[in-house]
């Protein structure tokens, strides 16, 4: 005979055979609590203890392919009906109905409960974002319960309007009104949700911000990556692409980062050092773990579970550890000092196999070719490069650049390069894409090369001699730096003489072009300072104009003064003071002698 059974666990269904012929009342205590199962490979019979009316393809469709089959009882027919993956029609669920749920391997299951989490929404928030939020909201509770077996403590979301985006204090979240919902909000609650945990199994050290602090932030950074890369899909290492690339604004090693307010004042960059430490950490303690030597430049490992959950035991171990340091070494198997220097290791040797100007002591770019370029065209790219720096630091004064050109031999080659280095998905078409730190450049573009890499040279020189964070007070009419019309004139400018440097094309054939453009508008220059003003004109127009204010305050003030202007930007008063400064006269009479000029067919 079968042992008795003597206990009822909580999500254990029950089959009764009860004889006679009248029927029998049973009432049952019902909890709204949510609940988290662990069902064994093979065949269980388990109770539902989520909301009426869900349909069973939305309660087993969380097992995914481990799903072999799932059956509910049919209360019409007296029997078991089998679900049909893929099916038009689902049955309902109600509150402790009872399912057969076959799978292929033990799996973690996580229903909701009827008691959903407590969410206060203001005013402004709408009934299609309340029920936005609230959906995913669960989904993120159910991803920590079925992937880290983390059933949810108590809490509370919140969603206010003086909140900017999101974060959370013990047992609260809180969210802004105006937040995306689309593109952030999964994200941001991940993130600060797995806050919440942290306050709830380490509340005294958090609450005194206690280091590292870059783990505080890189665990939940890190966590939010794999919630990113389980739903949108895609390679592992593009998550991990992303972080790299963000973290490059931190110049400092990481343990420079282990207090609060260093950690802060670094802002997104630092979260993302965080995230890529948490990474390495992980990945180490799951592969000691699995027996098998750490490789922190072998591809994907970015596993979930119990063997990936370093990130996590840390915080669990933290209340009952002498230290954090001791806490760190028996959740990830090294110690601080130790990861500190290996990971400033893999720190180096990752620039220098993603962007090898960060490799070498010189303050010069590099040139880097991707795909198969042929030797004739490597050459002849390589030859132009190299003859752009001297002409744009010798006749311009363009200063030190340092930056990689990934120069690719088609979108394909150059998309995947984009990716490496930037962790983003490339446009299906497009000649370059930039960021301070690199330019990708498609060569089989019709737009000759040598234009390409001379826009990029400027965009970069003009970031490095005035960063964003370094200018004057400016209109919001205006553009960053100035005028609208100036950058681009700047531009087009460098542009020109760089073609006629390599023969391409002649500063004269340039300007005819620009003089031909620019009589299609009676726009005055000035009425182009504006985004809306520079718009307004198309950009043939406005380039022509552009190039040829440029050469008028080249020949009249040298062409360095263009560089120049930037060079001064950061340390005046105004950008009218470093245009006055730079080009030596004033911004009202410059566009009165261009107007002059420009009447007189653009002669002087």
């Amino acid at each position: 005979m079968p042992p008795a059974l003597e206990r009822i666990d909580r999500g254990r269904a029950l089959f009764l055979w009860l004889s006679g012929t009248r029927p029998v009342q049973w009432t049952r205590p019902a909890s709204g609590e949510g609940m988290l199962l662990t069902l064994p490979a093979g065949a269980s019979l388990v109770g539902w203890a989520g909301l009426d009316g869900t349909p069973v393809a939305e309660a087993v469709g969380r097992f995914g392919d481990a799903l072999v089959a799932a059956s509910w009882w049919d209360a019409e027919t007296q029997s078991y009906a089998r679900y049909a993956p893929g099916a038009a029609e689902s049955a309902l669920l109600n509150h402790g109905d009872a399912l057969w749920v076959e799978l292929s391997e033990e799996r973690r299951w996580w229903q909701s409960g009827t008691a959903r989490s407590r969410i206060v929404f203001g005013k402004r928030v709408a009934d299609a974002q309340k029920a936005e939020l609230r959906d995913e909201m669960e989904e993120v509770v159910a991803f920590f319960a079925e992937r880290y077996g983390i059933e949810p403590p108590e809490f509370t979301l919140s969603v206010v309007p003086d909140v900017p985006l999101a974060n959370a204090s013990l047992r609260l979240i809180r969210l802004g009104e105006a937040i995306d919902m689309q593109s952030f909000l999964p994200y941001a609650l991940v993130h600060e949700y797995f806050h919440i945990l942290q306050f709830d199994w380490a509340p005294r050290s958090l609450n005194r911000s206690e280091p590292p602090f870059w783990l505080v932030e890189g665990a939940a950074r890190f966590t939010e990556g794999l919630y990113d890369w389980l739903r949108e899909g895609g390679a592992e290492d593009r998550i991990r692409s992303v972080w790299w690339g963000q973290s490059l604004s931190v110049d400092v090693p990481l343990s420079a980062v282990e207090e609060r307010d260093p950690f802060l004042s670094f802002g997104a960059p630092a979260y993302a050092l965080g995230a890529l430490a948490s990474d390495w950490l992980v990945r180490r303690a799951a592969a000691e773990a699995a027996g098998v030597a750490f490789d922190p430049h072998a591809p994907g490992g970015l596993g979930v579970g119990p063997a990936w959950d370093a990130h996590i035991d840390y915080y669990r171990l933290r209340p009952s550890s002498f230290s954090w340091q001791t806490a760190f070494q028996d959740a990830f198997g090294i110690g601080v000092a130790e990861f500190y220097e290996a990971f400033a290791v893999y720190r180096a040797e990752l620039a220098a196999e993603r962007m090898p100007h960060l490799a070498d002591d010189v303050d010069a770019p590099a040139l880097v070719f991707e795909g198969e370029v042929g030797p004739d065209v490597a050459a002849r790219v390589r030859a132009q490069f190299d003859e752009l720096q001297a002409l744009l630091a010798e006749r311009l004064g363009s200063g030190p650049a340092d930056y990689t050109v990934f120069a690719a031999a088609d979108v394909e080659s150059a998309a995947a390069a984009h990716l490496r280095v930037s962790g983003r998905e490339a446009p299906q078409e497009f000649c370059g894409l930039w960021s301070p730190r690199h330019f990708v450049l498609n060569l089989g573009c019709n737009t000759h090369p040598i234009t390409l890499l001379a826009r990029h040279h400027a965009t970069h020189v003009r970031v490095r001699l005035a960063p964003a964070d370094s200018l004057p007070p400016l209109s919001e009419q205006l553009c960053s730096r100035g005028p609208c019309w100036l950058t681009p004139a700047t531009d087009r400018y460098v542009e020109a003489v760089s073609r006629a440097g390599v023969g391409v094309e002649t500063l004269a054939q340039t300007r005819n072009r620009s003089i031909e453009a620019a009589r299609g508008s009676g726009q005055p220059l000035h009425a182009l300072e504006t985004n809306a003003g520079h718009g307004a004109v198309g950009p043939e127009i406005a380039h022509a104009l552009g190039f040829l204010a440029a050469e008028w305050l080249a020949e009249r003030a040298g062409e360095r003064s263009l560089f120049e202007y930037y060079r001064l930007l950061p340390a005046s008063r105004s950008w009218e003071h470093a245009f006055r400064r730079a080009f030596g006269i004033a911004v009202a009479d410059f566009y009165d002698a261009f107007a002059e000029y420009r009447a007189a067919g653009f002669t002087s």
